[in-house]
This record gives structure tokens, C-alpha cells and sequence, in this order.
């Protein structure tokens, strides 16, 4: 819940000042948020995810978010859910088939190399 202490910001990832925050109030970090307007005020047209509960989470804001035109990358070992297989299944059945899944390191490499 907003404003209690465990909704605070782990201090290590915390913003900087003056980076923008969006409350996520539903499964997808697109559903009911300024993030879709306020991405596409920066042309933005790729989101790199990465989260907990890998299929409620990561796979709504994945949906949601190529139904709107993005072009989405997941991070497949930077997300986790409590149940490995249902981790593996979001990951090899579901999002394999909506969006690109890579692993950080590949993401990373491929960045260092460009276009």
C-alpha cells in the first residue's frame, strides 16, 4: 500500500532526484498509470522488463504493452515467480510467443555491440 513502509523504495535502487515514478496500481504497469503517455512523450518504443511474478506481472505488463504497439524484451533471470515451473511455463510458452526473451547478459552484450 502507497505510503507504508513496505511499499518504501529499496534504498540501493531508490530514483534519483528528479527521475520520474509511476505507482503501479494493477497487473500490468500500463494499466491505470501515466506510463504509456509518459513514454511516448520520450519516443520511447521499446520496454526491456524484468520483475516478480514473472507470470502476473511481467506477462500483463508484456501484453499489455504489444498490444499498444511497444516492442517488449524480457529478461528472462531477472524475473522469478514462487513456483519455478510456473516461472519456466510464462517464460517458454507465453512470453516466447508474444515479445523477444533473452537473459541480461545477452541484453547487455547486444546493447555494447549496437544495431
Amino acid at each position: 500500500m502507497e505510503g507504508t513502509w513496505a511499499a518504501a523504495f529499496y534504498e540501493p535502487v531508490a530514483p534519483a532526484p528528479g527521475e520520474l515514478v509511476v505507482y503501479k496500481r494493477g497487473v500490468s504497469a500500463l494499466a491505470g498509470t501515466e506510463l504509456d503517455r509518459l513514454l511516448r512523450l520520450k519516443d520511447v518504443n521499446t520496454l526491456v522488463l524484468t520483475g516478480v511474478a514473472t507470470q502476473f506481472a511481467v506477462e500483463g505488463t508484456a501484453r499489455e504493452a504489444v498490444d499498444r504497439g511497444y516492442r517488449v524484451v524480457v529478461l528472462e533471470d531477472c524475473c522469478a515467480s514462487r513456483v519455478r515451473d510456473v516461472h519456466r511455463f510464462s517464460i517458454d510458452v507465453i512470453l516466447r510467443s508474444l515479445c523477444q526473451v533473452t537473459t541480461a547478459e545477452r541484453f547487455i552484450r547486444d546493447l555494447a555491440c549496437g544495431p
